[in-house]
């Protein structure tokens, strides 16, 4: 049988028609490459499989094992997307706060927005549980939305007319109190924590039982509380905003001593 030149010679490339150009089906022995309908593998994609995991099994549960098993390849294939769990917690963290508003400081009402971004970052945080945690686990964030929230809330501070080094303090204590009490609200009952509201009820049952039963005039500061303790923890929400309205205010009085008005 004579070879035609293509085929005599095997640098030549392979050519998969048949007489009239019609393609040549494979022998049953080869298996035919079928297209992939997995996604292609990027930062986004690690960051999306991440966030779904952490709403389903909770923050424990993103490991990046468990991340690449959600994605169908290998652990060492992510770290060519992200340097490692704390850099794709800072990634899913940054990703949370993808809606969040960026307010533009106004001198006239710098409290109120000041109020109005912390509660903001607050429900955000609340809105996904696990996020609060990485918050607290992040020295200081170097993604593009979370600097953006950083700025926003210096900037109010500073048209508010606090100087630049009482500001950063300010934004410093202002995060904390709104991320310990979102982290709080998740240990008490969040989802996909061991302590639910059912046994977070129960506790206080037992501590309200505990002080109802001491000595008369014993604790009566904590004894004018109980009932407002037995009938649960109230509005955790109001609670914040009450401290939160005290903290502006601090801040705005050490201002003023600081300028010495």
């Amino acid at each position: 049988m004579s070879a035609s030149p293509s085929a005599a010679d095997p640098s030549g490339p392979a050519d998969p028609s048949g007489p009239g150009g019609a393609a040549v089906p494979p022998p049953p022995w080869r298996k035919a490459r079928r297209p992939s309908s997995r996604r292609p593998l990027s930062t986004g994609a690690v960051v999306e499989a991440a966030l779904r995991i952490m709403a389903e099994e909770g923050l424990a549960g993103v490991t990046m094992r468990r991340v690449a098993q959600a994605l169908g390849t290998g652990p060492a294939s992510l770290y060519a997307h992200v340097r490692d769990k704390q850099d794709l917690h800072e990634l899913m963290l940054d990703e949370v706060f993808a809606d969040a508003p960026v307010p533009v400081p106004d001198p006239g009402r710098w409290r109120e927005q000041l109020r109005e971004h912390t509660v903001m970052q607050v429900r955000v945080l609340l809105d996904n549980p696990g996020a609060a945690e990485i918050a607290m686990r992040t020295t200081i964030p170097t993604t593009p939305r979370l600097m953006a929230q950083m700025d926003a809330q210096i900037g109010i501070l500073r048209a508010g007319g606090i100087a630049l080094e009482a500001a950063g303090a300010a934004g410093d204590l202002l995060a904390l109190y709104g991320t310990a009490f979102a982290f709080e609200q998740e240990v008490h009952g969040g989802p996909g924590h061991a302590a639910g509201t059912e046994d977070v009820a129960r506790r206080i049952g037992e501590i309200v039982g505990y002080l109802r039963s001491l000595p008369e005039g014993m604790f009566p500061h904590l004894a004018a509380l109980v009932g407002g303790m037995a009938s649960g923890r109230g509005d955790p929400m109001r609670h914040f905003e009450y401290g939160l309205d005290a903290i502006i205010a601090g801040i705005e009085r050490a201002a003023e001593r600081e300028s010495g008005t």
